[in-house]
């Protein structure tokens, strides 16, 4: 990705952003830009106020979620674990970020990694604009190899994906996984942003049980 992508909010997310929701994403980090700090997704208000954000700071090492909070300006949570420098060691990484409840937990390559305590975020005003793949310090294109990108109304999810396509990663077979996560059932997963390969289109998102698509 050479160039940020940029869609108008309720085209992304007609229904608005759901509180609890799992974010995924399969990347690879350049050689000569894993200083850099970019945003994966960034949600603005109708004034560029950001309302919503997932930065990934090279020269850290971190993965930050920061959001528009119900009871206060701002909520904002790091992920600065161990276990995140991986993803600057130049292969092809998973990365999950699941929000629940008060919860927000880091998975990458199908690892948990690290979790924090959230506050609850304030809703999205949807007249607002999505980017993807900006660069903090002058809002320049970040350069990065990026499969795919979506955001499931699931937070499940990041516990369920697999991550058999990572390069060097071990394959997890249904036997391995705890019963009780075999038997759970994934419900009205739905993505947002799809993989990008060729055109990027921007017309999946969740929806409700209910609700019939094409």
């Amino acid at each position: 990705m050479r160039c940020p992508l940029f869609q108008y909010f309720r085209l992304v997310f007609p229904r608005g952003l759901p509180q609890d929701f799992t974010f995924l994403a399969t990347l690879l980090l350049k050689k000569k830009k894993l200083k850099e700090n970019w945003y994966m997704l960034k949600i603005n208000d109708q004034q560029r106020r950001s309302q919503f954000s997932i930065r990934i700071d090279g020269g850290d090492k971190t993965v930050e979620y920061k959001a528009k909070g119900r009871f206060q300006d701002y909520v904002r949570w790091v992920f600065s674990s161990e276990g995140v420098a991986a993803l600057f060691d130049l292969r092809w990484h998973k990365l999950a970020i699941s929000v629940q409840a008060n919860v927000a937990s880091l998975y990458i390559d199908c690892q948990l990694i690290e979790i924090k305590s959230v506050e609850e975020r304030a809703d999205i005003d949807i007249k607002g604009q999505t980017v993807m793949g900006r660069l903090v310090k002058d809002s320049m294109p970040a350069e990065v190899d990026l499969q795919q990108m979506i955001l499931f109304c699931d937070p499940l999810i990041a516990e369920k994906v697999m991550c058999c396509e990572i390069p060097g990663v071990r394959c997890a077979t249904e036997s391995l996984i705890p019963k009780s996560r075999r038997n759970a059932e994934v419900k009205n997963p739905r993505a947002a942003l799809p993989q990008m390969t060729g055109k990027v289109h921007t017309k999946c998102f969740c929806v409700d049980k209910d609700t019939k698509t094409k």
